[in-house]
């Protein structure tokens, strides 16, 4: 299963690449700059992002952790009770240095789960950092084919309006020949029928080019 998604992760990148070459200089630029505002603008990166902070602080804190586990305390002050030999009135009697005291508490739970609490703790930073590459890619991916499929559409476009002008000069010259008596009106129809085809086209084409602008604005605001 690993193979199947490293073989698919390889050919979108050569996939990637191949459409990268068959864009213009401009508009190569054009892409490098949609791409460099999604990745900046991203809200799930941005979230993704703040996660990552957070089990990176949540890592120091399980390395650190042990310490929790020791408990050394120092005494430099006591106090007692005595009592007074001649009245018999009893008081209290402190002492400061030299008498000082220790103690060292140890916590054999907290020292012997710091391990394993670490280990969680780096997996799921290694699992948040994984996501962020995986989100990087599919918004380059999403981006770069949503660019690819506008400029196809946009020459399409072009190539759609020089046919159309074309086909209008065509249907001129028929409309001519036909007033004339000297074309058809099968072939009048033909030359007008084409025309009315590739106007249909366009317009698609049209439509499409203004939702794939609108769909990269979305994703780059």
């Amino acid at each position: 299963m690993k193979l199947i998604f490293k073989f698919i992760a390889v050919a979108l990148c050569l996939m990637h690449f191949n459409l990268k070459a068959q864009l213009l200089p401009s508009e190569k630029v054009e892409l490098d700059s949609l791409l460099e505002i999604a990745l900046k603008n991203s809200h799930t990166l941005k979230e993704i992002n703040e996660k990552l902070n957070q089990q990176r602080s949540q890592l120091k804190v399980e390395k650190l952790s042990w310490f929790s586990g020791i408990d050394v305390g120092l005494q430099f002050f006591s106090m007692e009770q005595q009592v007074d030999s001649e009245n018999g009135q009893s008081f209290y009697a402190s002492n400061v240095l030299p008498q000082v005291g220790g103690s060292l508490r140890i916590s054999l739970h907290n020292l012997i789960t710091t391990p394993q609490r670490i280990k969680i703790a780096k997996s799921d930073l290694i699992r948040t950092e994984e996501g962020i590459e995986n989100t990087i890619d599919d918004i380059e991916r999403w981006i770069t084919m949503k660019y690819f499929e506008l400029v196809s559409t946009k020459r399409q476009t072009a190539i759609t309006k020089e046919l159309l002008i074309s086909q209008e000069h065509a249907f001129a010259l028929v409309k001519q020949k036909f007033e004339k008596n000297e074309a058809k009106l099968d072939d009048f129809l033909k030359a007008q029928n084409a025309i009315q085809q590739t106007k249909e086209t366009l317009i698609k084409h049209e439509l499409s080019l203004e939702k794939f602008k609108a769909e990269l604005s979305i994703i780059t605001k």
